[in-house]
């Protein structure tokens, strides 16, 4: 407290007062509670996209069930989706302007309420009287007058507040904030009587942009623009050192002491069980107006490093796009052994440059104190028109590996099932490989040049080669790389693609990459044979011929 003290007279150019202290206590940046200081950190606010002049998709991921009836119950999502995650929920909805309300406290009067209630009793409160106020805000962990003080920066809205200091001081668990329209205010009133818990008058808005305390402890009248410099110094001080990354090491390959003979096999369940923690969900609308799907990305293999997560959100990106989604938007739950928020914030902005780097906006996210680090990436995304098979298309196709083939062990999914789970520290990420392979990729479908494309990622070639073969045709590849033929088969490369092409279009596609300064290698051929063989040997057997 003593240096929360300092701080508001350094701030105020005087000494606050014992009420002042009182008041501008919640915006502490030296709070002692670790998952108030990543809650202040991390406001809850929706995204919005616009779908066409009169519709837009609202995108908002929240960790709190109680938000969600929130949101649907104040934004009329009747008939929105909810994607579950073991960390919260992430809600999609398709609505129209016109059911956003805005206060407007310059031309309007507003009643204030507060409600102490349950989880159970806010959820019913919600849908009794949701339809008469212009704004309602949760409140949990907090006071009243904390939530109040962020609504009105949030809404440049002022206020008169004449409740007690024990009403508006007392952390609630659960509770919620109601912000009433005049005309509106004697409707709210009588759908209240119904409730288990009645909200409670505390005060009224104003025309001008002070909120101020009008109780037993005397008057103080507030700036709105004091309080929002309170907020931004308290995101930005706080915290310590930046986690440091993980040194990298020179060897990036491991020692595998006894092979199994059945290692794709193993391989390849290994990946089933990853994709079954994750499935990916679709969500369709109203009228069929579009279908989007989510996927679940978790970080795999790398790790939770400035170039670990920049490399994962990059590639995961790429991947979608390659197989013909366009990422409308990505939200993301990121859990951290950090002592405060701040110290995290080089990772956020890396997941930021990289989400800007495509034109993707970022929805309202889950930043979590905990006991490790972790993070897993939400895209929501819609289908192409034009989307380029993912399987082999004729017997005699050249197949060829767009960006750079070179792939590492270690992090890898063949490591994984020899119980080596160490992850991956990427010494340096291919930005403007990744972004080629999109560009590249996007011509040569335009140009009708390739016959198919898939990503080479969590699995390696071979996993690439087994998804591809899915239909029929096999591939027979060939290898006279320096390096052992574990990390070419399994080994996972940072920016990689695998196409398929004619003879007649080897040129065109050795002319394309060389304007984008990609490389191009052709590793073999697609066979009428279903097996993969690799430098004549049968690594992988179809099931039609066992």
């Amino acid at each position: 407290m003593k240096d929360f003290t300092s701080y508001l007279e350094k701030l105020l150019g005087r000494m606050p007062s014992d009420l002042e202290q009182e008041v501008f206590a919640c915006f502490d940046p030296f709070e002692r509670d670790r998952e108030k200081r990543f809650l202040h950190f991390n406001p809850s606010r929706p995204l919005y996209l616009n779908i066409d002049d009169e519709h837009y998709i609202y995108i908002s991921n929240h960790t709190n069930r109680l938000r969600c009836y929130l949101d649907m119950a104040t934004r009329h999502l009747d008939t929105s989706s909810c994607y579950m995650h073991e960390h919260g929920a992430i809600m999609l909805d398709v609505t129209t302007p016109e059911n956003e309300k805005y206060l407007r406290s310059r031309h309007t009067n507003y009643h204030i309420y507060v409600q102490p209630a349950t989880a159970h009793a806010a959820a019913q409160s919600l849908t009794a009287v949701s339809k008469f106020a212009d704004h309602i805000s949760l409140i949990r962990d907090e006071t009243p007058w904390e939530r109040l003080c962020r609504v009105c920066v949030d809404t440049n809205t002022g206020g008169h507040i004449t409740a007690s200091s024990k009403r508006l001081f007392k952390v609630y668990e659960n509770g919620l904030l109601y912000i009433v329209e005049d005309y509106q205010h004697l409707h709210f009133k009588e759908a209240c009587k119904e409730l288990d818990s009645v909200p409670v008058f505390i005060g009224k808005t104003v025309s001008f942009p002070i909120l101020s305390l009008d109780n037993e402890k005397g008057l103080l009248e507030i700036p709105l623009s004091t309080l929002k410099s309170l907020q931004q110094e308290q995101i930005k001080k706080g915290g310590g050192k930046h986690p440091l990354d993980p040194i990298t090491e020179d060897g990036e390959t491991i020692d595998i002491n006894d092979e199994y003979t059945d290692i794709t096999e193993r391989l390849f369940n290994l990946l089933q069980e990853e994709n079954n923690e994750y499935p990916v969900k679709y969500y369709s609308f109203e009228n069929d107006m579009l279908e989007l799907k989510i996927d679940a990305i978790p970080l795999n293999g790398l790790s939770f490093s400035l170039n670990g997560i920049e490399l994962h959100t990059l590639s995961s990106i790429v991947n979608l796009q390659i197989r013909g989604y366009k990422p409308l938007a990505l939200s993301y739950y990121l859990e951290s052994t950090a002592d405060s928020p701040q110290d995290i914030e080089p990772y956020l902005s890396i997941i930021k440059k990289s989400a800007k780097l495509f034109n993707i906006p970022i929805a309202n996210n889950c930043i979590v104190p905990g006991d490790t680090n972790r993070l897993k990436l939400f895209f929501i995304s819609k289908q192409e028109k034009d989307v380029l098979p993912h399987t082999f298309q004729q017997d005699g196709d050249f197949i060829c590996i767009l960006g750079d083939p070179s792939g590492v062990l270690k992090g890898s999914a063949y490591a994984s099932v020899y119980g080596k789970t160490e992850p991956y520290t990427p010494p340096g990420v291919m930005t403007g490989t990744l972004a080629a392979l999109v560009d590249v990729v996007k011509e040569c479908t335009e140009s009708k040049i390739i016959s198919s494309v898939l990503m080479i990622g969590r699995g390696g070639l071979i996993t690439a080669l087994k998804k591809a073969s899915s239909e029929g045709l096999g591939a027979s590849i060939y290898s006279e790389r320096k390096e052992p033929t574990e990390v070419f088969i399994y080994g996972e490369p940072q920016a990689a693609a695998m196409v398929t092409l004619k003879e007649s279009h080897l040129i065109n596609l050795a002319r394309i990459t060389s304007n984008f300064n990609l490389t191009s290698t052709t590793i073999g051929r697609v066979t009428e044979n279903p097996n993969i063989t690799v430098n004549n040997e049968i690594l992988l057997i179809s099931k039609d011929e066992k």
